[in-house]
């Protein structure tokens, strides 16, 4: 998985980094699919965590 960058934004190091599925499956031990952390985002449910196809793509 590869760091997210705005549309248009110049790219920086984060685009380089990648997690591996342990870091990613520590993070959801932590942090579940579907948790809300922002209050701005309150409602909104991204397609990812609707649709199991779209998380962890190979590239």
């Amino acid at each position: 998985m590869t760091g997210w960058s705005a549309p248009g934004s110049p790219p920086t190091a984060s685009d380089k980094v990648r997690l591996g599925r342990g870091v990613l499956d520590r993070i959801g031990e932590s942090v579940p699919p579907g948790a809300n952390l922002a209050a701005l985002a309150a409602g909104y449910t991204p397609a990812v965590l609707t649709d199991a196809t779209l998380r962890r793509r190979s590239a």
